[in-house]
């Protein structure tokens, strides 16, 4: 929760502890290998149980049928995940009975030198390097401590990138790797960064940072090449309400611009356009046709013509909306949903409204969202989102919400200069240069990505500084893919999470490995708590407690969840059981007792629910979304499949 402090301390905190929380994760299974096994299910966490033991495989591990001499059974690619469910010593080693599901049986033995200890499945994502230094890997917490703590840290960091860059590290510098040039894409070549420690670092300008012990290993797999093409899509979400048929016009004026100069350019089949137009609830207003429409997808090959014919039919509605806000966030959820992104490898959003955007609890906000989960989500599918405000004297009352939900909205993480823009009194000689240069921006990257000239900055506005920024990044990623870039090649390091030279900048993203029945879980402790808010907010608020033992109560007479004794629960955080037991770290939700609850107030309990009802809706779309489920071993049944969960959608 913000609290308004602007000093870096409270600019920069790590929620490590809650990540270490949530994701220690569930296991169990049955077996009758040699040595005999007692257990029917994976062995315990010790101090625990419900939470099973599981190892990561080292490169080069043999599972076999008895420890020693036994027979092989696999040769796992390195960083698959078994549970164990026994471990013998046999004279100076120990071997662990393993197997890729908690309900099967395990398939054989490992030694333990063989594996790493994952008690977590907590990884990190490589974010692109643009406006920062790479990260430097270190052979010891001690050497990578001795950097981050230094008082010479900015003097030195642009050295020792440099001089293992080129291969030569300095001596006694502990660094045993650096980050890849190109971004190592997680979605084309799934990898694995687990880490298996964290400690907390103050650094001598008084961030503080983590550092985090990790294992990275490059995947088994050879890959050939890529030829995919730099490919750019646009989709214009257009605010179609009364007020808007300038803005329209001018939008389409700037498309045929543009469309003249790259028709018969080798361009031209790099680049595609989409339009999306929103209004507001049909169901308060039913003349206004629809909520959100797709005017015309993405394609490829594009077809230019028929995207400005589509175009052409956008016209603002004469009805007139109830209120001042629109339902925005459902155009940008109806472009976020775009199949088509997939052929593309720049992908970008441009959003303009003169009205704030209708949010829970608010009854005609037909996503369920808030705006920042609606960024998550869309850079989940690494599109970015720029947002014109055109601040019209009519919505003066609104614009300062405005403002801030179109900054939720784009914020791209690593941008020099934020992708918003407030056009002043909507003004629509100020609108449409904007609307022209950014989008020559975006289609400038085609070139540029094919080794044009890169573009001069030094007069460019806001918009445009964030779009070279937003499209250095995906260029990275592309690179990354059509090249096959791997994570590093080390076993165990020590980095730190942030940017060194420039600590705003996180090095990482941080992401939990969760199961669908994991995610269930999330799911029903928060609609039980939903629940109970919604009972209770504006008319019994100090019987909140009372009301969530009431329904977990009766939830778990029904069978439909598995959740700790109600008579138990102290605070929200005690309905994930020993996700959190012993943890230091409280979070927006998680913490709230009933004392907590009490002093939070009307809007800030309000504002609670609001993020519930967010996160909910968030959890069905990744739930929902195959592409996103993946096994961590050859074997591993469905129910086992996991998903990356960035850290800002759990509780």
């Amino acid at each position: 929760m913000t609290t308004g402090h602007d000093h870096p301390i409270n600019r920069n905190r790590h929620p490590w502890a809650r990540v270490l929380a949530l994701v220690l994760i569930l296991m169990g299974g049955a077996g009758g290998l040699e040595p005999r096994l007692a257990q029917a299910a994976p062995l315990l966490i010790p101090g625990k149980t419900t939470l099973y033991q599981r190892i990561l495989t080292r490169p080069g591990a043999v599972i076999v049928t008895t420890p020693d001499s036994g027979r092989e059974v696999a040769r796992p690619h390195a960083f698959s995940a078994y549970y164990v469910f026994q471990v013998v010593n046999r004279g100076a080693t120990d071997w662990l009975a393993v197997g890729p599901s908690q309900r099967g049986e395990p398939i054989g033995w490992i030694a333990r030198n063989k594996t790493v200890e994952w008690r977590s499945t907590i990884i990190l994502t490589f974010t692109p390097a643009v406006g920062r230094q790479p990260t430097l890997f270190f052979d010891t917490e001690a050497a990578a401590r001795a950097v981050a703590e230094s008082p010479d840290l900015d003097r030195m960091i642009g050295p020792l990138v440099a001089d293992t860059r080129a291969g030569r590290p300095p001596a006694g510098s502990g660094i045993i790797s650096i980050e890849p040039r190109e971004l190592v894409d997680f979605d084309s070549r799934f990898y694995l960064l687990p880490v298996l420690e964290a400690r907390q670092v103050m650094l001598d300008s008084g961030y503080r940072a983590t550092l985090t012990r990790v294992a990275s290993i490059p995947t088994d797999e050879t890959r050939e090449p890529s030829r995919e093409p730099y490919r750019v899509g646009i989709v214009f979400v257009i605010d179609s309400t009364k007020s808007m048929q300038p803005y329209i016009d001018r939008t389409r004026e700037a498309v045929r611009r543009i469309f003249s100069s790259v028709r018969a350019s080798d361009i031209a089949d790099k680049v595609s356009f989409g339009a999306v137009e929103f209004r507001d609830s049909v169901e308060a207003v039913p003349g206004l046709g629809f909520v959100s429409r797709v005017v015309a997808p993405l394609r490829l090959p594009p077809d230019h013509e028929d995207f400005l014919r589509r175009l052409d039919t956008i016209q603002a509605t004469s009805v007139s909306s109830q209120g001042f806000q629109e339902d925005g966030l459902a155009g940008v959820m109806a472009a976020v949903r775009l199949d088509e992104w997939k052929n593309f490898a720049g992908k970008y959003i441009i959003y303009f409204s003169d009205a704030d955007m209708r949010e829970p609890p608010d009854p005609l906000a037909t996503t369920g969202y808030v705006a920042d989960h609606v960024n998550k989500l869309a850079k989940e599918n690494k599109i970015g989102i720029f947002s014109l405000l055109l601040a019209t004297p009519q919505g003066e009352n609104s614009h300062r919400r405005a403002e801030q939900q179109m900054r939720a909205l784009s914020h791209w993480d690593g941008a020099g200069t934020q992708p918003f823009y407030r056009v002043p009194d909507g003004n629509l000689a100020d609108f449409g240069p904007r609307i022209d240069r950014l989008t020559e921006n975006l289609i400038g990257q085609v070139r540029e990505a094919a080794g044009g000239a890169s573009p001069d900055l030094r007069d460019a506005d806001a918009l445009t500084l964030a779009a070279h920024d937003m499209g250095q990044a995906m260029r990275l990623a592309w690179l990354g893919r059509v090249r096959g870039t791997a994570a590093p090649d080390i076993l165990e390091a020590w980095a730190p999470d942030i940017a060194l030279d420039n600590p705003d900048n996180k090095a990482f993203t941080i992401q939990i490995l969760l199961t669908k029945n994991q995610l269930s879980r999330l799911r029903d402790a928060l609609t039980l708590v939903l629940e109970a808010g919604q009972t209770t907010l504006h008319t019994r608020p100090d019987q909140f407690f009372d009301q969530l033992r009431l329904v977990v109560g009766r939830a778990m007479r029904e069978g439909t969840v598995d959740l700790p004794d109600p008579s138990r629960i102290t605070a929200l955080g005690d309905l994930m059981g020993e996700y959190l037991d012993g943890l230091p770290y409280q979070s927006e939700l998680t913490g709230i007792t009933p004392d907590r609850w009490r002093l939070m107030g009307a809007s800030e309990q309000d504002l609670a629910v609001v993020r519930i009802r967010s996160k909910l809706r968030a959890y069905q779309e990744i739930h929902d979304n195959a592409d996103l489920w993946r096994p961590l071993v050859d074997g591993a049944p469905d129910d086992e499949k996991v998903a990356a969960i960035p850290l800002s959608l759990l509780p």
